[in-house]
């Protein structure tokens, strides 16, 4: 008899983690209030309670956070993100996905690439996002957070070959294709940065490489004007990154662009 309970409640939390991972919350939240002493299903009720945003202390009455499952790290994880404290939600986060072979599925993965990556622990994004691939094989996910991770880690090889990957999927991208300029600058692959910086999505009338340097000349010769002034606004400071980019001022041009992507983040 004891076996045959413990087997049926093993298929009952099989089930409502399998509800949980295609986002059948309700499901989930049921099942965890018929079962109060089940401390696994209630933290699998409270985690979807958080994801179909529910807030308020009063909205989880009847579900428990105590006891301890393989869920406890990522209950309190997100405990202490919505309640502003992302230091400890990352700690949390980081603990659950350190464990050994944890249950993973793309709502798990959202929510820890969101808490690492809004708490700028980039390696520690990437590792989420590799995770992730590994297990759902989707190089797709999370384009944005991965250019910004490898952006901001200086890995410029790595974010210059997942560029190319995944850039005609970017159709109005600017911050990405910038990143993408500015990572093939540093590598001193100047006229491939050049070649970018012109096709980037919504740029003002800039030339792209192929014109001819005359073209260029109409901002290059507002260099002088824009460097006068004590503040320039983001159209001035891009201007002045491509006038300082053709004009093969190349340094000056990193930190101009390096201002535009920090403006608009």
């Amino acid at each position: 008899m004891i076996q045959s309970t413990k087997q049926s409640a093993n298929n009952l939390e099989r089930e409502t983690w399998e509800s949980f991972e295609v986002g059948s919350y309700e499901d989930v939240i049921t099942i965890a209030l018929q079962n109060p002493s089940n401390t696994l299903l209630n933290h699998l009720g409270i985690l979807a309670k958080y994801e179909m945003g529910f807030r308020n202390e009063m909205d989880f009455v009847g579900l428990s956070s105590s006891g301890l499952s393989v869920f406890t790290p990522l209950v309190n994880a997100y405990h202490a993100y919505y309640n502003g404290n992302k230091s400890l939600s990352l700690q949390k986060c980081k603990e659950y996905l350190e464990k050994n072979n944890p249950p993973l599925c793309l709502i798990i993965v959202n929510f820890a690439v969101k808490v690492t990556y809004e708490s700028e622990s980039f390696e520690d994004c990437l590792k989420v996002m590799d995770l992730s691939l590994k297990r759902h094989g989707n190089p797709n996910e999370f384009i944005k957070e991965r250019i910004e991770c490898y952006f901001e880690l200086k890995k410029y090889n790595e974010l210059i070959q997942y560029f190319k990957s995944v850039y005609k999927l970017l159709d109005t991208n600017y911050d990405i294709y910038l990143k993408a300029g500015l990572s093939l600058n540093a590598l001193g692959k100047y006229k491939e940065a050049q070649l970018l910086f012109g096709k980037i999505p919504g740029k003002r009338e800039l030339p792209s490489f192929e014109e001819k340097r005359n073209e260029f000349k109409p901002v290059i010769n507002k260099i002088s004007e824009f460097e006068k002034k004590e503040i320039l606004s983001d159209a001035e400071l891009k201007d002045l990154g491509f006038a300082y980019l053709f004009n093969a001022e190349y340094a000056k041009a990193e930190e101009v662009f390096k201002k535009v992507a920090f403006a608009i983040k």
